[in-house]
């Protein structure tokens, strides 16, 4: 029976639905906007969207796809028909008219019209362009436009994603399953009226046929079931539903009665094809190690053990209480060998569906576990950790895993779920595999380096950039990362680690150092002036500067003439340490300027100098996001120059460092992060030991600690210092300040 193209009116779809041959089956599902119906063939599927139609009451557009309809062109007309008959009105030619144009003008139309929408064969059309405009109608679906119903005889990979977000109700094989009841009510369709017995020679009564018959086909459509009786066996072994029902032993029957009259190679490829559900020709070579041959597949399907499809590129299927009397007769280690193998041919080709339904009806944790090992990566890299979870779970039920990558991946899992201590046992057994650092123990370091962050930045900063680093070094990739933990990463090491390798390092803070990346050597300074000259271009930023204005910057007190000639000294033994090739031109001469190639430069204090310009503007968002700078002294500007302009700069990154440490303490005593905002302040005294208003900020935040006794401490302790090395006493805005805070402690 198949639905009449392309318009079925609410009145109509009841007629539809065959008075024979078929039972009315009440299988409701709510109201979900998107149903799928998937089994083999003769299973109801084309029934079941009337029915279900019916039930929505309301008029329906019915697309039956066909294998021309892989041409987007063909798929197209398609829908332009299906419009037509549904809107009552035309469309343009389609070649006049883009794709993408009548999927919209579809969808408008089938929305605002309140249509229902049903698509029969669904998994005909397997070309991407035709799939997406498919996708593109669902997804209005999903998304409430209106209402659909979906048949396919396999789940199409493109609606996985909806069915695994519980957007599209998924009705497989057993929602399609026949009841005692119904079965009875299917046999008795097939007997001349009031017919009370199945048959005159057996004289079994019809609702102990029915039952048996249940039983037997495991409630699988009887319209499927009933072919066994035209399996043509000769006279003598003649099988009717009547004899079938009466021995109560189908299993036996095929055994002993098909089998059995087979060599013994056919037999057991239709026991292992028939537990593959299907006579797939790559599978079987792949998994079987054996080809198809036709003639096999024409002596099966004359012999009723398997349907052929109309279109030539679909796959012969067994009918279902054949296959699941053949597959009933495997030993468990042979359905397992099968299971193993099958599972993994299906993830290898990118059938995870398959893959799962099969793991969901025989696998153990061995096939799990296979199928993490071989695709576990692939799984990780698209997100499928639905699919992983599923793996996941039918390990944990026997054991965990035995393989190191296996227990990676799962880690990475536990990590998506948020359950960390189960990632840390997973990483734990993987790492326990190796006798030094591996893999699995630097992922782990990772994740718990990006996990536990704030409780020491420190610690964890170090950790996060020597694990990045093993991994970079030795070719691993990341573990998977959440978006917000993998921009922290990327923040640490920006703030650590230099984006690339360059040939020349530079260290500004603390003894002024340049060095050789790929000799990682250290540029000695033959004079205090070559070193003051390095530096000083340096903060010209690559800028070019001409002779007068290096002499009245570094040479003030010289005589021209010596002032020159040194000058060029320092040049020419500079250009000789930068001897490769690598650094031609590093120093130029051009248009009577001298210049660097800051090109060539990674310059370690570039984020200092960064952080210091927004203490400058009071920019505190920019300081926060830099706070682990201020957790220590940074060092001296140029600690080993002695000169006006460099002792300058010098008091400029000092102070910034003070301030920027007072701008995030006192974030943090807003915050109530007293133990915090007293590292900052005592970081800031550290610089500036002398300072009155930080004697105060420190006070202030012993005694929020409720520690006034320390805050007395500090006091005095700074009392001394400034007597014996200034010699004098704190103002009387301290000392009231103090008196202040105490008084109002104790009281």
């Amino acid at each position: 029976m198949h639905l009449r193209d392309y318009y079925m009116p609410a009145e109509s779809v009841s007629a539809a639905i065959p008075s024979t041959g078929y039972v009315r089956r009440e299988r409701r599902v709510g109201h979900s906007p998107l149903i799928l119906v998937h089994g083999c063939a003769g299973m109801g599927k084309t029934v079941f969207l009337a029915q279900q139609a019916q039930d929505w009451g309301a008029p329906a557009v019915y697309l039956s796809l066909r294998t021309e309809d892989n041409d987007e062109e063909y798929l197209a007309a398609h829908l332009c028909a299906a419009l037509a008959a549904a809107a009552g009105e035309s469309l343009p030619d389609n070649r006049d008219v883009s794709v993408r144009e009548i999927t919209a003008h579809f969808v408008k139309t089938a929305a605002s019209g309140g249509f229902s929408l049903l698509i029969d064969a669904l998994d005909a059309v397997t070309a991407p362009a035709a799939r997406r405009i498919l996708e593109s109608i669902i997804a209005s679906a999903v998304s409430g436009s209106y209402r659909a119903a979906l048949a396919a005889r396999e789940v199409p990979s493109f609606l996985v994603r909806w069915i695994l977000g519980d957007n599209c109700r998924e009705l497989g094989t057993d929602a399609l399953l026949f009841t005692a009841e119904e079965t009875a009510m299917h046999i008795s369709r097939q007997l001349p009226p009031d017919c009370a017995v199945l048959n005159t020679a057996s004289g079994i009564p019809l609702p102990a046929a029915a039952e048996a018959l249940h039983t037997f086909a495991g409630g699988w459509p009887a319209a499927e079931a009933m072919i066994l009786k035209e399996i043509p066996r000769g006279r003598e072994k003649e099988l009717h539903l009547a004899s079938a029902a009466e021995r109560s032993h189908l299993r036996s029957y095929i055994a002993y009665n098909i089998l059995d009259t087979l060599d013994d190679s056919l037999a057991a490829y239709i026991r292992q094809t028939a537990f593959l559900r299907r006579c797939d020709r790559e599978m079987c070579r792949a998994v079987l190690h054996r080809n198809t041959g036709g003639e096999e597949l024409s002596y099966l399907h004359s012999h009723g053990i398997l349907v052929l499809p109309d279109n030539t590129e679909e796959y012969p299927v067994y009918v279902p209480a054949v296959r699941q009397a053949l597959a009933g007769l495997l030993s468990a280690s042979e359905r397992r060998q099968l299971t193993d193998a099958a599972v993994r041919y299906y993830a290898e080709n990118n059938r995870m569906a398959d893959a799962l339904s099969l793991l969901e009806e025989w696998g153990d944790a061995d096939t799990a576990e296979s199928l993490l090992i071989r695709c576990g990566g692939s799984l990780i890299e698209n997100r499928e950790f639905e699919l992983i979870g599923y793996c996941a779970d039918i390990i944990e039920r026997y054991r965990m895993p035995s393989d190191a990558s296996a227990l990676g991946i799962l880690g990475q899992y536990y990590y998506y779920k948020g359950e960390y201590p189960a990632m840390e046992r997973a990483f734990n057994m993987a790492d326990s595999m190796f006798g030094k650092e591996n893999l699995y123990s630097v992922w782990r370091g990772l994740y718990n380096g990006i996990l536990k962050f704030d409780k020491n930045p420190p610690l964890y900063t170090a950790n996060i950039c020597r694990f990045t680093a093993y991994l970079r070094e030795n070719g691993h990739p990341l573990p998977f990362l959440y978006p917000e933990h993998q921009a922290q990463m990327e923040r640490v090491l920006r703030q650590n680690i230099s984006p690339r390798e360059k040939p020349i390092r530079v260290r500004r803070f603390g003894n002024f150092t340049v060095t050789l990346s790929a000799e990682k050597r250290d540029i000695p300074w033959r004079t205090k002036k070559a070193c003051e000259f390095m530096a000083f271009m340096l903060e010209r930023d690559g800028k070019p500067l001409d002779r007068d204005h290096l002499m009245d910057a570094l040479w003030h007190q010289s005589m021209p003439e010596s002032a020159v000639a040194m000058l060029h000294n320092i040049i020419y033994s500079l250009r000789r340490e930068f001897r490769d090739p690598v650094f031609r031109d590093f120093i130029s001469y051009r248009n009577k300027c001298y210049a660097l190639d800051t090109s060539l430069i990674g310059d370690d204090s570039e984020e200092i100098i960064s952080v210091c310009k927004a203490v400058s503007e009071n920019n505190l968002s920019e300081v926060l996001a830099h706070a682990a700078l201020f957790s220590g002294y940074w060092g001296k500007y140029l600690a080993n120059l002695d000169c006006g302009w460099a002792n300058n700069l010098r008091e400029y990154y000092d102070r910034a460092f003070v301030d920027g440490c007072l701008m995030l303490a006192a974030h943090c005593h807003a915050g109530g992060s007293y133990a915090k905002e007293l590292v900052f302040l005592q970081n800031a005294a550290e610089i500036d030991p002398y300072s009155e208003r930080i004697v105060r900020e420190i006070l202030y935040c012993h005694i929020a600690m409720g520690y006034p006794n320390k805050a007395k401490g500090h006091y005095d302790k700074y009392c001394a210092l400034i007597g014996e090395e200034l010699g004098i006493e704190p103002s009387k805005w301290l000392r009231k300040e103090f008196l202040a805070c105490f008084s109002e402690n104790r009281t």
